[in-house]
């Protein structure tokens, strides 16, 4: 497999089933371990956000993690499922 250095911007974030709390998750592009500015904080009961602002330099054979951090619990609602992430790498 070959691999290449880049950047990652527009961190995308979609519920497919979104919950009906207002908690929320906080999605955060990492890099070799360590967190990047591409982030992205949505409600529990929201579709979709993205954020179209920050980008971090990838270097080669780096390790890309995309977290989901969520409440412990979540109040007054259901949680959101379905969740898919994407990135635009360039």
């Amino acid at each position: 497999m070959r691999t290449r250095a880049g950047t990652i911007s527009k961190l995308r974030i979609q519920h497919n089933v979104p919950g009906t709390s207002t908690d929320v998750n906080v999605y955060t592009v990492y890099v070799n371990g360590a967190a990047t500015a591409v982030t992205v904080t949505l409600a529990q009961n929201a579709l979709f956000l993205a954020d179209n602002v920050n980008s971090v330099l990838v270097p080669n054979d780096a390790q890309i993690v995309i977290r989901a951090d969520k409440p412990q619990q979540v109040s007054g609602g259901t949680i959101c499922r379905e969740i898919v992430a994407t990135v635009e790498f360039a």
